[in-house]
C-alpha cells in the first residue's frame, strides 16, 4: 500500500518568507542566494491549478472513492498497486500504462483522477486529454492555414507526446480511432519512460475489433493486461 500524499493548494514558507530564495548556508561569507526548496512545492501547486482538474484532484481521491462493487474494489486495488510500483522500470517493456474500462458511472474517470493527482504531487509533469473535446480540435488546428494556430497545435501535440504522465479520458468515445490518436499512442509506446493513464468505455476485445495492432500496443504497455481493468 503506497503512502498517499494529501492535497494542499496553498503553501506558506517560513524559510524564505515566500520570496522563493534563501541565503546559501554552505557559503555564509559570500551572501550567495539560492532557490528555496519550497519552489518545487509551488511549481507542483501551479501545475495542479493549470491542469484543468484542480477541484477533481482535491475531491476525487483514493480515500473518497467508494467501492460498493467488486469491480470497483479491483480498480482501486490495481491503481494503488500501480502507484506503489510506478518508479520500477521494467527492463524489457519500460514504464507501465494503466487502463480503466467500464460503462458510464462505473468510477473509471474518478479513479483515473485520483491516480493522476498522486502522480502530480510526486512532481511528475502532467497533461489531461479529454478525448472527445481535444482530439478533433487539435487535428483541425494542425491543418489550419493560420500559422499561429498551427504552431500552437504543434506545440500542444509535442507536449502531449512527451509529458511524463498523460491522462486520456473517454478514450475513443463516439469518435473512434483516428490518425492523430494513433500517432500519440504509437509515439508513447516506443518510449520507455512515459506513463499513460486511459479511461474508456471499451474493453480489450472491443479495442481489438477496432484495430488489432493499436490494441496490442496498449495491452503490452499495461504489462500484458495486468494493469488493464
Amino acid at each position: 500500500m503506497p503512502k498517499l500524499i494529501e492535497f494542499n493548494l496553498t503553501h506558506e514558507c517560513d524559510k524564505c518568507n515566500n520570496t522563493g530564495y534563501i541565503l546559501d548556508e554552505r557559503d555564509p561569507f559570500r551572501n550567495t542566494v539560492i532557490r528555496c526548496e519550497c519552489q518545487i512545492t509551488k511549481r507542483i501547486i501551479a501545475q495542479i491549478k493549470n491542469s484543468g482538474l484542480s477541484s477533481q484532484f482535491v475531491n476525487h481521491t483514493f480515500n473518497a472513492f467508494e467501492t460498493k462493487d467488486p469491480f470497483q474494489r479491483n480498480m482501486k486495488n490495481t491503481a494503488l498497486e500501480y502507484l506503489d510500483k510506478i518508479d520500477e522500470i521494467d527492463k524489457e517493456y519500460g514504464k507501465h500504462w494503466i487502463v480503466f474500462s467500464g460503462q458510464y458511472g462505473s468510477g473509471k474517470t474518478f479513479i483515473g483522477e485520483a491516480l493522476s493527482g498522486q502522480l502530480v504531487l510526486k512532481g511528475k509533469t502532467f497533461y489531461y486529454l479529454p478525448y472527445v473535446s481535444v482530439i478533433p480540435k487539435l487535428a483541425k488546428d494542425l491543418l489550419n492555414y493560420d500559422t499561429d494556430v498551427k504552431s500552437q497545435a504543434e506545440s500542444d501535440l509535442e507536449r502531449i507526446k512527451n509529458v511524463e504522465v498523460l491522462y486520456i479520458d473517454d478514450f475513443l468515445k463516439t469518435l473512434g480511432k483516428n490518425d492523430l490518436i494513433w500517432e500519440i499512442i504509437d509515439y508513447r509506446y516506443k518510449r520507455t519512460d512515459l506513463m499513460t493513464i486511459i479511461s474508456t468505455e471499451l474493453f480489450y476485445d472491443e479495442l481489438k475489433r477496432i484495430d488489432g495492432a493499436f490494441a496490442s500496443r496498449i495491452y503490452q504497455r499495461t504489462a500484458y493486461g495486468k494493469y488493464f481493468v
